[in-house]
């Protein structure tokens, strides 16, 4: 085929390849807003559920502080053992502390004014069931017991009481009711959006079966001659592709089978070895990934590494605090030092800093000593300078102890620190672990 066809065809080529990336984007902005919606309404019912708890708790700490100063109350008319006043003293002011926390969180609240209204009405009743609480015990005070019991007999301290448990039940429902509303919405919304995201699709289906179609008609008015110069380059290419990726596989294989082996001889249960397998393979394919085309060396850095090691297995409501210059790990350091941490980070969460509440991780690395000021000096930022890196867990009270033998892990991470041309050392303190690794001079920085 002439060079003209050529061109003209490969014009009406990229027309399509232009039309079909058009709807494709259009599609995914559409789809992007339809899930932008649904994430706006799941993220209110999850601020509603927030505030409706922090209510709820509020709510109840105001009943149990009125019932513990008519509890001591109580105790103390019957017994004259001013003991049982304990409970009572200060109970009016922390109430009035307790109402006002609970005012300030239903003032933030859209539509809260019915709340705050039975606020108010809880205000009031609740001075008057203090004043008579009060009058009850200057009366026991004077040794007039039956005006005491006379104020009991009234009734007013009980329909107060009533009152302020009515009122605190319509602050409940009326929060429980905002909830169930919230999570209702954002259930209809997601399901209109997986609607949406469902035609979407089809339609982006639809545009790529159309452009396959149209592209092959195109390619196919190619010239024999071209086609098979192509053919020749691809076949080149895909022999390229097909060793490298032997490669690769063949390396992996052996580090996977070196794992499996001596995981099963160090582990009687096959679960647990199982396991363990599974999470160092994991921890595995993690540093490959990392490993993997960022440069011609196939190095990493240590920030990116840390990151995508130990953030997976940060429990919730906690955190993983980490810093350090930028230092780049070779390519043969990155598989070792990721095991390493993934060892590391499971034994934080099963024994360590990550399996208590109080409990803190901190990873940081730096150049030692001198060595720092000579890498800022010489602009170097990667493995030809000796650094360190530190792995810190602080768990308050000490609950932390040191295990009596060296399980499979401990030689785990003592042969890939091994490999990794790395020092490790541990030390258990009162308070906690700290790990220190410490890596020797490598060959040329990788970033």
């Amino acid at each position: 085929m002439p060079n003209e066809a050529i061109a003209k065809t490969r014009r009406r080529t990229n027309a399509i390849y232009v039309s079909v990336a058009a709807v494709i984007v259009i599609m995914y902005v559409l789809g992007a807003v339809a899930v932008a919606r649904a994430v706006a309404s799941e993220n209110r019912a999850r601020r509603i559920a927030e505030e409706t708890q922090t209510t709820l708790a509020q709510t109840g700490a105001l009943l149990i502080t009125v019932l513990d100063a008519e509890t001591g109350q109580r105790g103390y008319l019957l017994t004259g053992d001013e003991e049982y006043l304990t409970p009572f003293q200060g109970k009016r002011a922390q109430f009035g502390n307790e109402l006002a926390d609970l005012r300030k969180q239903l003032e933030q609240q859209r539509e809260a004014g019915p709340q705050l209204a039975a606020l108010d009405r809880i205000q009031t009743l609740s001075t008057q069931r203090f004043d008579l609480l009060d009058k009850g015990i200057a009366a026991r005070r004077r040794n007039d017991l039956g005006a005491a019991l006379d104020i009991i007999r009234m009734g007013g301290g009980k329909e107060a009481m009533d009152g302020i448990r009515a009122e605190i039940n319509t602050i409940r429902d009326f929060e429980e009711g905002r909830l169930y509303s919230a999570f209702a919405s954002a259930r209809l919304l997601q399901d209109k959006t997986a609607a949406a995201l469902g035609f979407l699709l089809l339609v982006t289906l639809i545009a790529l079966i159309s452009a396959g179609i149209l592209i092959r008609r195109a390619i196919q008015a190619e010239t024999a001659a071209q086609f098979a110069q192509q053919l020749r380059s691809e076949r080149d290419r895909a022999d390229l592709v097909s060793r490298e990726l032997s490669h690769r596989v063949k390396n992996l294989f052996a580090v996977i089978m070196s794992i499996i082996s001596t995981t099963g001889r160090a582990e009687t249960d096959a679960r647990v070895a199982a396991r363990k397998i599974r999470e160092r393979v994991q921890a595995l394919s993690r540093a490959h990934a990392l490993s993997n085309g960022q440069d011609t060396a196939q190095s990493a850095r240590l920030g990116d590494l840390v990151s995508a090691i130990v953030q997976p297995y940060v429990p919730q409501g906690h955190k993983v605090a980490s810093a350090g210059p930028e230092i780049w790990l070779s390519a043969d350091r990155v598989t070792p030092v990721g095991l390493i941490l993934n060892e590391l980070a499971t034994n934080a969460v099963k024994y360590g800093a990550w399996s208590t509440p109080e409990g803190t991780l901190t990873v940081t690395w730096a150049f030692d000593g001198n060595d720092q000021q000579s890498a800022a000096q010489e602009g170097v930022a990667g493995p030809t300078i000796p650094f360190r890196l530190i792995w810190t867990e602080k768990v308050p009270n000490g609950h932390l102890t040191e295990p009596t033998t060296q399980g499979f892990g401990s030689n785990m991470i003592e042969l890939s620190a091994t490999q990794a041309r790395a020092e490790v050392s541990r030390s258990w303190g009162a308070d906690g672990l700290t790990v220190v690794l410490r890596f020797e001079r490598d060959g040329p920085a990788g970033g």
